[in-house]
């Protein structure tokens, strides 16, 4: 930490790294995901935001890929959670349809939360007060003639210093 207790620019550079992809197609989608999931660790919790629509299962579909799953990724929007088999295992929990905290309790989502998987988030944004700090952020937006923008931000992961290219 900086003097008096304020964050330095270069610890808040250790703490928040960040990478930005513009893509045009699913594909190129699936492409950028498939390179994260590549990276991913057990323990690791991937938070995905974005607008109804924008390709959140698209890119998770690929970063489950990236993992060496060979499970069909489907949106879980009425299941909730879906689990994927694999070395480590996979977690896919879609918070769209949950309105509560007492519906978190209820399915069980703390626990795949702070699992030894790898937890993929969709709608993370719903409840942002109850995610752990140590996270992946993804976020997607439409861009101008159906090109999507996918930030991906790295928080309080200060050890984890991934190579991503720019370009799929």
């Amino acid at each position: 930490m900086g003097s008096e207790g304020r964050a330095s620019i270069e610890d808040i550079q250790e703490t928040v790294q960040m990478k930005r992809f513009i893509t045009e197609t699913a594909d190129m989608t699936e492409a950028v995901g498939e390179k994260l999931g590549a990276r991913l660790e057990a323990g690791d919790i991937v938070v995905v935001r974005g607008a109804l629509g924008v390709g959140k299962t698209t890119f998770i579909r690929g970063a489950v890929r990236g993992t060496g799953c060979k499970d069909r990724v489907l949106s879980p929007s009425f299941t909730i959670i879906n689990e994927y088999a694999h070395n480590i295992p996979i977690y896919h929990i879609d918070l769209y349809r949950i309105s509560s905290q007492n519906e978190l309790v209820e399915a069980g989502i703390f626990e795949y939360l702070f699992s030894d998987g790898i937890v993929f988030v969709e709608w993370g944004d719903k409840f942002p007060k109850l995610l752990p700090d140590k996270r992946i952020d993804v976020f997607i937006e439409r861009i101008v003639s159906g090109k999507r923008a996918i930030k991906i931000t790295l928080l309080d992961m200060k050890n984890r210093i991934w190579e991503l290219t720019n370009h799929v």
